[in-house]
């Protein structure tokens, strides 16, 4: 009798790799936020890899040396002095990946060792699509949406004073956002990497923060989709603000 097991963990597959388990769980996280991003270099903060998989700075700090001195990732830390933030950006090499594979995964597991080496050989040649898949379009579309009602949520919050403590003289009307094939590329990115709620939540304290007049900006939107060397600067500032400062509603 067939029997569905409700289990985070394959065991069987843990089985197959050589790693002690939390750099099984490094890698393979590693190796899923690269094949998100197209294997190009990506970044994340060091507290969000922590509220996801649990593994301690001094920890982490250690598997990553291990990782760079294999040349399986390149690490590097950069910072966006408008949004006073500092995040840490992975390169992945699947070159590098594939030469240490047999030091990975127990190469006498031989059906699984041979599905490492193609999913990194098809990464190599370039197969996976640079484009927004249609998939990621269509949540895009919905994070859109979401994103729109978010912001007249937080307008109708600060007419009538939740926000700033005191009914505005001036009330704000709602409003739609604008829309465009590079915001939506940029959203389904976004949505892609963190997920539809997640984006609502940075663009929460963010619509808050032009709201009470925190931030100045003609095109709320666009700022807060604002790219540069590779990262979201202004949604990582205001992904950690919400973290810190908002509570459950």
């Amino acid at each position: 009798m067939k029997t569905d097991y409700p289990m985070a963990v394959n065991v069987i597959r843990l089985q197959a790799y050589l790693l002690p388990p939390d750099e099984t769980v490094f890698f393979d996280w590693l190796m899923v936020k690269a094949a998100a991003f197209g294997f190009k270099p990506f970044y994340y903060s060091y507290k969000r890899i922590y509220e996801e998989l649990r593994i301690n700075r001094t920890r982490l700090d250690t598997i990553l040396r291990k990782f760079v001195e294999m040349r399986i990732v390149e690490v590097s830390v950069k910072g966006d002095a408008l949004a006073r933030t500092k995040v840490t950006h992975f390169n992945v090499s699947l070159e590098c990946v594939l030469n240490n594979l047999p030091q990975i995964i127990n190469a006498q597991d031989t059906e699984y060792f041979e599905y490492w080496r193609s999913f990194l050989s098809n990464g190599m040649s370039g197969k996976k699509s640079k484009k927004p898949t249609k998939t990621a379009m269509k949540l895009a579309e919905e994070a859109f949406s979401e994103l729109v009602k978010t912001y007249n949520n937080r307008i109708k919050m600060y007419n009538n004073g939740e926000l700033t403590g005191e009914k505005p003289k001036r009330k704000m009307r709602e409003t739609s956002l604008p829309k465009s094939d590079s915001r939506m590329k940029k959203i389904a990115y976004l949505t892609q990497m963190h997920g539809t709620r997640v984006v609502c939540y940075s663009f929460t304290a963010f619509a808050d923060a032009v709201l009470k007049g925190d931030i100045g900006c003609a095109h709320p939107l666009d700022y807060f989709l604002k790219h540069e060397d590779g990262f979201y600067p202004v949604f990582d500032k205001y992904l950690d603000e919400f973290n810190e400062s908002y509570g459950y509603e």
